[in-house]
């Protein structure tokens, strides 16, 4: 079966994809994904804080409090990530889930609003693009799980591929190292030895 982030998003300008085996079975994994605290780590915290700067000071998305928004202090999980403005666009229970969000990420304030199923559908608004960030869990033998996260962009023209992939070259590295810590963190939860 495809994945679920193939039917949504099959062809990307840029792309992005990690991989991490994890010593628990899948079904611990799944539900490390919901549970872990994705910001425990100080770089993840420290990354997150500094791409929040300038939509906090121009009163972005990152920015505006919602009715029941925890402390700034509560863990980062993916239900806060939700909360704070990436968009639940699809879920394979137990397999794949898909966030998606859309805006003008190289500006100052983002823009940035979360995505639907239909926004998905439609593809990106014109100037902006559109983003889709999956976790995927594969069992694997003697009761092991490949755990995996992908980021595909859809720009909406040429010009905006042009800004975004100038906008990616700088933010790349970093968003690559919470990925990757973002896995790490979901591999500690599942009780993982590394």
């Amino acid at each position: 079966m495809a994945a679920l982030i193939d039917e949504l998003l099959p062809e990307a300008d840029v792309s992005m994809r990690h991989a991490r085996a994890v010593t628990a079975p899948p079904a611990r994994v799944w539900g490390a994904i919901r549970t872990a605290d994705f910001g425990a780590s100080g770089v993840i915290g420290l990354l997150f804080a500094i791409r929040s700067i300038p939509a906090l000071l121009t009163g972005g998305l990152a920015a505006r409090p919602r009715a029941g928004r925890r402390s700034t202090h509560a863990p980062l999980t993916l239900a806060r990530m939700i909360e704070r403005g990436f968009g639940l666009v699809g879920e394979r229970p137990g397999e794949e889930i898909v966030l998606g969000v859309v805006g003008r990420f190289w500006k100052a304030s983002g823009e940035l609003r979360p995505a639907d199923r239909e926004l998905f559908r439609l593809g990106p608004p014109a100037g902006e693009a559109l983003v889709a960030w999956n976790f995927r869990v594969t069992p694997r033998a003697a009761g092991t799980t490949l755990l995996t996260t992908e980021t595909r962009i859809r720009c909406a023209d040429a010009q905006v591929r042009r800004t975004f992939r100038r906008y990616w070259l700088v933010v790349h590295p970093g968003s690559a190292l919470i990925r990757r810590s973002i896995l790490a963190a979901v591999a500690r939860e599942a009780h993982d030895l590394p």
